[in-house]
């Protein structure tokens, strides 16, 4: 009876390991470069075309490879790295396995050539079948050309993108690579145009700052038993909408660690808004008897000792970083982290005598019938003649200087000027408000002719649901019909707006609220909603009144989101401006 169970051949096996080591030729360039980095090579050459699937070729000038060895360094689980399962728990190397080259030349034209004490020779492996060897330039170092890779496995073809796809992540991988391999130069060219270089001499800040494409980054390390960490973390200026712009590695292989990655993003907690991520390279060392580097086929997951304790470290590492940069004296503003000092704890600055502008007129509640975003016609100008004007509200530590772009509030304190988003200092204020009363009371005005919108089933589902919220911040909204909403009520707040937008974004982010983001949501919501808009003009007395209410908040620095409030510019800077 014929078996059923065979043992694969070697070739068929080989294969089976390429498509877990060499995915793409991404990963093909990763253990290659590795592989030159363990033989000491202190600089690399990266050449390839058609995004590595004509041709990937590595040249170094390591160590290189023994004539003996060459046959055996493509062979399956042949490796120089380790000798026995104990030093399993012991790698120094990138490389281990003994599995990358073995799966390379399985679905490739490939040829390695290499060089040791004045000899040179080379291998070719054409997509699994050995030739013998022959002899080559005695250039010390190793060259590796990898050829129509994957040509033997057409199904995988199918699955890859564009060229040009592929090109963007061996070369954003390699920048990546360089910048936690102290000490060696990287070149990459795609179809012979070089696009990137790094020299052996970069420090780790400049070449993540290539890496990473942005240049407002700080350096930061920390060290604790046997742990060292290094970082490179954006101001809270950089703000991306992925988290991809975060690398780690381990020991200098770049992995993917996503309690790392968590631990940098809650470092920023109030410094940046939710859903917004920073850009930052980070590196742990650690001894490597603490990490488990053998547990995905293709090295890019590793498991730490103590990481609990790491996770802490490298979040206090990033975070006290950034505290100390912005406790650090006044340099350029451009690198300075901007964020609204202790006011509570200041010195108050010499009183200052301000006026009253010109009054907001009385609103006119036929207009609402009329538009929904009709224009306020008042003027902000700051009256000129001292007998025109009268002082309001005393003891303040601030002088309030006017308004910019109508976004902004312009004041004076303690020695520098602050520019203060009225949106979210307003925000700040209503949030802590509405959190702590018991019962929360809008002004709000009847619409004496309802208005009627449509509504799909989510936005009629939000509205029934949070109907007593929804009244007790001013809202009085009815399911009309079977698709349409009818606004009844509304707060005086938003008469001068689009109030179906704002119906609608509220109704929106309500239904999101609903479904367990968090806690106090409905208020954050409502916060927002009702809090002034960018783009609106105050009055003295409006903008004093935000700014004082900003004062008495428990967290005057960030909006609930997350936003920054304030930037400051402290007086020597400014002045310096001037050359002064």
């Amino acid at each position: 009876m014929m078996k059923e169970i065979i043992r694969l051949p070697e070739s068929v096996s080989n294969k089976v390991a390429a498509g877990e080591v060499v995915e793409k030729p991404l990963n093909a360039v990763k253990e290659l470069m590795e592989n030159s980095v363990d033989a000491g090579a202190d600089s690399i050459s990266v050449e390839i075309e058609e995004g590595g699937l004509s041709l990937i070729r590595i040249t170094d000038n390591g160590r290189g490879i023994l004539k003996e060895d060459l046959p055996a360094a493509v062979e399956r689980f042949a490796t120089s790295k380790i000798r026995d399962i104990d030093d399993i728990w012991n790698i120094h190397s990138y490389g281990f396995r003994g599995e990358a080259l073995a799966a390379i030349s399985s679905v490739s034209d490939f040829s390695i050539m290499s060089a040791r004490e004045g000899e040179g020779n080379e291998l070719r492996v054409k997509f699994g079948a050995a030739e013998p060897l022959r002899p080559a330039p005695s250039v010390q170092g190793t060259c590796v050309a990898v050829k129509e890779l994957f040509r033997n496995v057409p199904a995988r073809l199918k699955f890859f993108g564009s060229p040009q796809g592929l090109e963007r992540e061996i070369i954003r991988f390699v920048k990546q690579f360089a910048v936690f391999t102290d000490g060696v130069s990287v070149r990459v060219k795609s179809n012979s145009k070089e696009v990137f270089s790094a020299g052996r001499d970069e420090s780790f800040l400049l070449k993540a700052k290539t890496a990473l494409g942005v240049d407002e980054l700080i350096y930061g390390e920390k060290e604790y038993s046997g742990v060292f960490v290094r970082m490179a973390a954006s101001l809270p200026t950089v703000q991306r909408y992925r988290r991809d712009a975060m690398i780690v590695a381990v020991n200098g292989r770049v992995v993917k660690d996503a309690a790392v990655v968590q631990a940098v993003v809650q470092a920023y907690h109030r410094l940046i808004p939710e859903n917004r991520y920073p850009a930052c390279a980070v590196e742990i060392k650690v001894r490597p008897e603490d990490v488990d580097v053998n547990v995905h086929p293709a090295k890019a997951v590793v498991k730490m000792l103590n990481s609990r304790d790491i996770f802490g470290m490298v979040h206090d590492c990033v975070k006290e970083t950034l505290d100390n940069k912005k406790n650090a004296p006044a340099g350029q503003e451009d690198t300075a982290v901007n964020v609204m000092p202790d006011w509570f704890g200041a010195e108050p600055s010499e009183q200052k005598e301000y006026f009253v502008a010109e009054a907001r007129p009385t609103f006119d509640i036929t207009s609402v019938m009329e538009t929904v975003q009709e224009k306020p016609s008042y003027s902000n100008t700051y009256r000129e003649h001292p007998q025109a004007q009268k002082p309001v509200y005393e003891e303040r530590p601030y002088r309030i200087i006017g308004q910019a772009f109508d976004s902004l509030i312009i004041c004076e304190m303690n020695g520098s000027v602050f520019f203060v988003d009225q949106h979210v200092a307003h925000e700040r204020v209503l949030y802590e408000k509405f959190l702590n009363e018991k019962n929360v009371n809008i002004p709000s005005i009847v619409l004496f002719e309802p208005m009627v919108m449509e509504a799909d089933a989510e936005e009629l589902r939000a509205a029934e649901e949070n109907a007593e919220d929804l009244a007790a911040f001013g809202f009085g909204l009815e399911v009309f019909g079977t698709d349409s909403l009818k606004i009844v009520r509304v707060p005086a707040d938003i008469l001068k707006r689009n109030i179906e937008k704002e119906i609608r974004e509220m109704l929106s982010e309500m239904a999101e609220c609903a479904k367990g983001r968090q806690e106090d949501s409905r208020i954050l919501t409502m916060s927002c909603k009702c809090a002034v808009k960018a783009g609106e003009k105050l009055t003295f007395p409006e903008m004093d009144r935000i700014m004082a209410d900003l004062l008495k908040t428990s967290n005057p620095h960030t909006c609930p989101h997350g936003r920054p409030i304030t930037y400051s510019l402290d007086k020597e800077t400014l002045f310096r401006k001037f050359n002064r």
